[in-house]
């Protein structure tokens, strides 16, 4: 009894990890992945199937064996692998509970295409309530910038640069060296071949500086481009908007995912010992119809949810609301991390304007008072504290007067609030 109850459980749990997935799927991904589960599993009939699918894609005269209709069906077959989920699959191999996998997951699903993490730790954090957060963080994303490809997670490139040298050259006089030099001004005196300059200020020979320069140049400064292969295929809007008499209207955009017909040669096999397989295959194709069903409605409802709350942003070009990622998940009864990750990889269209799910997010902070603050006006805040100040400013430095006027976030949120900004650091302003 014991056995079966764990083997229920482990399908249950295989379940809900193929839902999940099917859930974060990009566009690209669910129609490679779907045509892969098509392909695999006989009761669908495949010659119907190649038919319908390419017959939406051309004209129904052009269907011939062309060199066009073979390089089409080929392209069916894609294994193209986001970053998310390569990363995301060598993390279900690391021995993390349940806390460590949710915040890791939600890393993941804050890369950009070059693999540096987009929100700062206290904005990524604040919707999650578990327990030491900011410790599970802190070991978490240090596990994912070990993962292949290594240095994803950074704050920019210089960043992942210096993760990836501490990963392979380990602290020696040369590792010390090149770490130094990675930052802006010195790469720009190094390009310009002030050599002089960069020997007197570290006290290094020229070959030093070149054998710790041909190290960083070894390194990648983008690493996750190689998995990004998004960027190079056409934004495709998933929901439209629609205005009617001032009516607001969220439709789900038809998606390029095959029609599906059975096989009923195969079905209508009177072999018995087919049958405990037929049976297997069609309950295998009944799941795979309900989730990509539960994606749509997912999908849709987390669309309605953010629309409805942003309208006026939408519509009217009006202040955003505050809205944030643990009140998405909880009115869409779905985890942050899932979330986050349909979130950053879906766009809506109103008229000819193409949204991203995202950029209906607004961040609030919790003053001092007790007050909810925007995160648009702590930008603006501290573009004005850097515009109206006469001596350079660190982040660190613009962290303690934002706490001065009862508003608490990091240094590195400063930082990433300033990069968003197109603002320099003190040392390059």
């Amino acid at each position: 009894m014991i056995t079966q109850n764990i083997k229920q459980e482990q399908k249950l749990s295989l379940l809900q990890t193929q839902l999940n997935t099917i859930l974060t799927m990009q566009d690209y991904e669910l129609r490679a992945y779907v045509n892969n589960e098509i392909r695999n599993n006989p009761i669908i009939d495949l010659d119907k199937y190649e038919r319908i699918t390419y017959s939406k894609k051309v004209s129904a005269d052009s269907l011939k064996k062309s060199d066009d209709y073979y390089d089409f069906l080929n392209s069916l077959s894609t294994n193209d692998e986001s970053l998310y989920t390569h990363l995301e699959k060598q993390l279900f191999l690391q021995k993390l509970n349940d806390d460590e996998l949710e915040i890791g997951k939600l890393i993941i699903s804050n890369l950009n295409q070059s693999g540096y993490l987009i929100l700062p730790e206290d904005e990524l954090l604040s919707a999650l309530k578990i327990k030491d957060k900011h410790q599970i963080f802190i070991k978490v994303l240090g596990i994912i910038q070990k993962l292949e490809p290594e240095g994803c997670g950074a704050i920019d490139a210089y960043d992942t640069l210096k993760i990836q040298l501490k990963n392979h050259y380990g602290n020696n006089q040369l590792f010390n060296l090149a770490n130094q030099l990675i930052n802006k001004d010195d790469f720009i005196k190094y390009e310009r071949k002030n050599l002089n300059f960069l020997k007197k200020k570290y006290n290094a020979t020229e070959k030093n500086i070149e054998d710790a320069f041909k190290i960083i140049r070894s390194l990648d400064y983008q690493p996750g481009k190689k998995y990004s292969n998004e960027l190079n295929r056409d934004i495709v809007p998933i929901i439209t908007i629609k205005v009617d008499n001032g009516i607001i209207s969220v439709e789900t955009i038809n998606d390029k995912l095959p029609d599906i017909e059975i096989n009923e040669e195969f079905l209508n096999t009177e072999d018995k010992n087919a049958l405990k397989i037929k049976n297997e295959y069609k309950k295998k194709l009944n799941t795979l119809l309900n989730f990509l069903d539960i994606r749509k409605r997912t999908i849709y409802k987390i669309a309605h949810y953010m629309i409805m709350k942003q309208k006026n942003f939408i519509i009217f070009n009006k202040k955003k609301e505050g809205l944030k990622l643990d009140e998405i998940a909880a009115n869409c009864d779905i985890s942050i991390s899932t979330a986050s990750r349909i979130i950053n990889t879906n766009y809506m269209q109103y008229n000819s304007k193409i949204i991203p799910f995202k950029e209906l997010l607004e961040q609030t902070n919790e003053m001092q008072n007790g007050e909810k603050i925007q995160k648009s006006e702590i930008l603006k805040i501290i573009k004005t504290i850097i515009e109206e100040s006469s001596v350079k400013l660190s982040d660190e430095k613009i962290s303690e007067m934002l706490k001065m006027r009862g508003i608490f976030i990091s240094r590195r949120t400063v930082q990433k609030y300033r990069s968003s900004l197109s603002i320099e650091s003190s040392y390059g302003r």
